[in-house]
């Protein structure tokens, strides 16, 4: 966006009004490429202009900046029913997963492997605006992970978020299913996304507030 600001002086053309300064401001545009550009369907740097794809694929760029290059995270969001699916039909295996998709692009879709502590195992991160849940909701949280017994378990964050441990991949899409009939998600709780909303703990019980923000 370009934003003409006037600090004290008047924005040269800009019309006055009553002495206050005004603001000018244009509608933001993407220039597109100015090289044809020949990626991978699954890759996001066809939607960027050509300084930013230089700055995406330089040498010095980190392995997941790399790794999103390759393949945009987003995919994750129809890929993790697809091998969950595949998963329990018996038509792959763990060891035939790509490690970049499950230790990194599955971020994406909110669901985190910790390969050491508990292989084979995601940490599943919802979204839970100002950390509101109905009693219905957190049921159905529970019910995800009682199946795993003492390997399933859930974690308060300081965002007043909800974490599901203990998921296999094989239940993934089902858990998905279960979190958006509920009317919550997993998706882009991890990696490029807005983390957790957080807001007032007593929104719409104090009684001095000025605005219910929930």
């Amino acid at each position: 966006m370009q934003l003409h600001r006037t600090l004290g002086t008047q924005a040269p053309g800009a019309p006055t009004n009553n002495g206050r300064r005004l603001v000018i401001a244009k509608t933001a545009t993407l220039e597109p490429p100015a090289t044809e550009v020949k990626v991978k369907p699954t890759s996001g740097l066809k939607h960027l202009s050509d300084e930013a794809r230089a700055r995406a694929t330089a040498k010095k760029v980190s392995k997941f900046e790399k790794v999103k290059v390759e393949k945009c995270g987003s995919t994750m969001w129809t890929e993790v029913h697809e091998l969950a699916k595949l998963l329990r039909e018996g038509k792959t295996t763990w060891e035939d997963l790509s490690l970049d998709d499950v230790d990194i692009r599955m971020k994406f879709a909110g669901m985190f492997h910790r390969g050491k502590r508990t292989p084979k195992r995601f940490m599943m991160r919802l979204k839970l605006p100002n950390g509101e849940m109905t009693a219905s909701q957190l049921r159905y949280a529970a019910s995800c992970i009682k199946p795993y017994g003492a390997e399933g378990c859930a974690d308060i964050t300081t965002r007043a978020n909800l974490q599901l441990r203990g998921v296999k991949l094989n239940d993934a899409d089902k858990i998905i299913e279960g979190l958006i009939a509920n009317n919550m998600s997993s998706y882009q709780s991890g990696m490029d996304s807005v983390r957790n909303l957080t807001g007032n703990p007593i929104a719409g019980l104090d009684p001095h507030e000025l605005l219910d923000t929930r």
